[in-house]
């Protein structure tokens, strides 16, 4: 990743960076370049979009125990790219093709919908 201004603009995310960092060094490459392709949807969102933006997307956990709020984190970014907040809703994911528990720990059993107005 050329540098980290995308990452910058979330407190939320850099608080989670510096817990992965005190743990494991080697997965922050990857970690980095995912928020920064993820800031620059939210930025192509905001260009193509004509006034709302509806975004599912589930917490990711690294490490097994180190959850990234992604609504935070989503909004945090789309705030700083123009968007505003206009609500979360959260729901629970009552069925699933993949099994609740992997060999890294649990998958994800809830879902952060989160609508922004341009």
């Amino acid at each position: 990743m050329k540098n980290n201004t995308q990452i910058e603009v979330s407190n939320t995310l850099n608080k989670k960076l510096t817990e992965v960092e005190a743990i494991n060094h080697s997965d922050m490459p990857y970690i980095k370049s995912f928020f920064s392709d993820y800031y620059k949807a939210l930025m192509n969102m905001f260009t193509i979009v004509q006034k709302y933006c509806c975004i599912v997307i589930g917490n990711r956990t690294i490490n097994k125990n180190i959850t990234f709020p992604m609504d935070s984190v989503t909004e945090e970014f789309g705030t700083n790219i123009g968007f505003t907040l206009v609500k979360f809703y959260y729901r629970k994911i009552p069925t699933k093709a993949i099994a609740w528990e992997a060999i890294s720990g649990s998958t994800m059993d809830m879902e952060n919908i989160i609508i922004l107005k341009k």
